[in-house]
């Protein structure tokens, strides 16, 4: 598998031919981390595509929140299994944590932290 590796900034790189993809297990984690930066809703060829971040943040449907990120991840190509799934709101600072863990097809346990508020 290869992807469009991102800069610190989390925007795609390019102008680097072959030096600006991301493969094997580091190409399947930057899928996941932008599959989850996706809101649904937000563009119009995907309108379905992406979790409903708005409607599931802050108003007490964590359970279901946890739900659509393993759908959404085990979906991805690349995954054999994932989980220890942990989604935190804290309504005071507006923060949201979001940990998993996934084996890949590369046999590679890699962890996830993610924050897509940020």
């Amino acid at each position: 598998m290869k992807i469009r590796s991102l800069d610190i900034n989390g925007d795609w790189n390019y102008g680097k031919g072959f030096s600006s993809l991301s493969q094997n297990s580091n190409a399947i984690k930057l899928n996941i981390i932008t599959k989850l930066q996706e809101w649904k809703r937000d563009c119009f060829n995907g309108l379905n595509q992406g979790i409903d971040w708005a409607s599931r943040v802050g108003s007490n449907q964590e359970t279901l929140l946890k739900s659509d990120i393993q759908s959404l991840v085990q979906s991805l190509f690349g995954i054999k299994d994932a989980f220890n799934y942990y989604a935190n709101y804290n309504s005071e600072t507006r923060n949201l944590y979001i940990s998993f863990s996934y084996i890949d097809i590369y046999n590679n346990n890699v962890d996830i932290e993610f924050n897509p508020l940020a």
